[in-house]
């Protein structure tokens, strides 16, 4: 049996490769059908420094676009004119050829008050804060799930809507609006420390 897998390449010849069938509890077909995949993702995004953004994850939807999920190492700007930051994250929509349908940045912020509330910059750690993984809701829903906070800091926001002023990380999970990437509902979930 085969397995379904894309590439997204980075452009300097660095690629992230998935075997994952996106299917829980599913069925799988059989024989399955694989096309292999190649997609530049980041053409779209202007930035300063040389750091490329990291693919946390990424999916086919059943009208054929692909939805991908980054963190930004750099700050910059998409071509549509959204603006990200250095250890924020990143919907991307792409096309089935690739382009750019649209995409949004959700910057990362924690602080030891409101008003010294700063970015949470991703270093050398590739799950560090934000969203990780995405899960295909159903047509018009995505969620993502991922890190909230730091375990030093009191309070945490993710795209200036998700908040908590409950000191460390915890695990919060989002329902994001396929057609805004607005997010529409979220719940976090608190870690208690030892």
């Amino acid at each position: 049996m085969s397995y379904p897998w894309q590439t997204f390449s980075t452009g300097n010849n660095n690629s992230v490769t998935s075997n994952a069938i996106n299917s829980f509890n599913g069925t799988i077909p059989y024989p399955l059908n694989t096309v292999y995949l190649d997609i530049d993702t980041f053409p779209d995004m202007s930035f300063g420094a040389s750091l490329e953004p990291r693919v946390q994850d990424f999916f086919q939807l059943k009208n054929g676009s692909y939805m991908v999920l980054i963190t930004t190492e750099a700050s910059g700007t998409f071509t549509n004119g959204e603006p990200f930051y250095d250890g924020g994250n990143a919907l991307i929509m792409l096309n089935q050829d690739g382009d750019m349908v649209n995409a949004k940045a959700y910057s990362n912020y924690v602080g030891d008050s409101l008003s010294s509330m700063t970015t949470a910059t991703v270093g050398e750690y590739f799950h560090a804060y934000g969203a990780h993984t995405m899960i295909n809701l159903d047509e018009e829903y995505i969620v993502l799930a991922g890190t909230i906070g730091y375990e030093n800091k009191q309070y945490q926001s993710i795209g200036g809507v998700i908040n908590s002023s409950t000191k460390g990380e915890h695990i919060f999970v989002a329902k994001v609006n396929l057609s805004t990437f607005e997010i529409d509902s979220y719940t976090i979930f608190y870690t208690v420390r030892r």
